[in-house]
């Protein structure tokens, strides 16, 4: 009788074990994916009055790996994608040979989110791109971007988050050490300081300190409160605003001659709306603005759009379109106003 009962309680207790394990192994998953990105880039830069206008037009290619795992608690996505395109360049301020503008871009990034109970969570952000170009250009510039976030659920339809964000951009061969111009980065490490100094103690203890300076990387870092709202208005739409404050701060004040640093602004609108059942389709709308420090114009203000469409031909294959705009202009000065505009046009093969 007691070895049947101890076969039984074994026999329940293993029942109850596997139970469990099954809920936690429905409740964790794990994803893998990613896609190939390639077709036609676009990039054109000027000014309204027509001067200092140019523009690139090559082939890219982009491919991507995805990595997500949740459970009732947790979740985590990674990404990482690089591009390389060549272009040939048209207008007076492009380089116009096309190896000359070949770059390489890294972008590894990874998205924490947790619950602390039903209604409040936190989610951290860290995203890294570095950029580099084989041509003259002798730019290599690495942006990191952390951002932790405590958020606040009212609704099934409505959340609220409000965090800290850190962005810094480092260009490792600017010559002047901070906030260089591309021409000022094209002399690289070494400046016309070095190369052209006649052969003296006195002129070559000068040219050693000129080069020091250049070998001082231009670093900005930018540091801001940040508030969002993130809203369900369809089952096939969203929206998620944000607004920061803060500062912009540079490795060398404006008398070594750098930038001055400034305080920034932001309001930030991205609208997602699944359209149809292969189209999807996104919008951003973004003004920024700068108040620069020790200037006659300080305000800076720039409206940026974004418009990213996405449409499945078949289960694999989807023709892709990114376009951005940005116009940028002084408030007071309104005739120095200058734009970008950046196309990605292709096809992606997603697994």
């Amino acid at each position: 009788m007691k070895t049947k009962l101890l076969i039984g309680a074994l026999l329940l207790s293993s029942s109850a074990y596997a139970q469990e394990s099954t809920q936690t192994t429905t409740a964790s998953a794990l994803t893998f994916g990613g896609s190939v990105l390639s077709g036609v880039r676009s990039n054109s830069t000027g000014s309204m009055d027509g001067t200092g206008t140019g523009a690139t037009v090559g082939p890219f290619i982009r491919p991507s790996l995805d990595l997500g795992w949740k459970n009732n608690s947790v979740s985590f996505s990674g990404n990482y994608n690089f591009e390389t395109t060549g272009a040939r360049g048209f207008g007076k301020n492009t380089t116009k040979a096309f190896g000359d503008n070949i770059y390489f871009k890294h972008n590894p990034n990874l998205f924490f989110t947790g619950k602390f109970n039903e209604t409040f969570g936190a989610t951290l952000l860290a995203d890294l791109n570095f950029k580099t170009y084989a041509g003259p250009q002798k730019e290599n510039v690495s942006e990191l971007v952390l951002e932790p976030m405590l958020t606040a659920k009212l609704n099934d339809r409505v959340s609220f988050g409000a965090g800290y964000s850190l962005f810094r951009a480092d260009n490792f061969d600017a010559a002047t050490g901070r906030g260089a111009s591309l021409d000022e980065g094209s002399k690289g490490f070494f400046s016309k300081d070095i190369t052209e100094a006649k052969f003296s103690i006195e002129n070559i203890n000068q040219a050693i300190t000129a080069g020091t300076t250049n070998l001082v990387p231009a670093v900005m870092n930018r540091h801001t409160g940040i508030v969002e709202v993130k809203a369900k208005l369809a089952e096939t739409l969203s929206l998620r605003t944000y607004a920061w404050a803060g500062r912009i701060i540079f490795n060398q004040d404006k008398s070594a001659g750098g930038s001055a640093d400034r305080y920034t602004y932001r309001i930030n609108n991205d609208l997602k709306w699944a359209a149809t059942k292969d189209l999807a389709l996104n919008f951003r709308y973004r003004l920024t603005i700068d108040h620069q420090d020790d200037t006659k114009d300080p305000l800076t203000g720039a409206h940026t759009g974004r418009v990213i469409a996405s449409y499945k031909l078949t289960k694999t294959i989807a023709l892709d379109m990114e376009n951005t705009a940005k116009f940028s202009q002084k408030v007071l000065n309104k005739s120095k106003t200058t734009y970008e505009n950046e196309n990605y046009l292709g096809m992606s093969y997603n697994f």
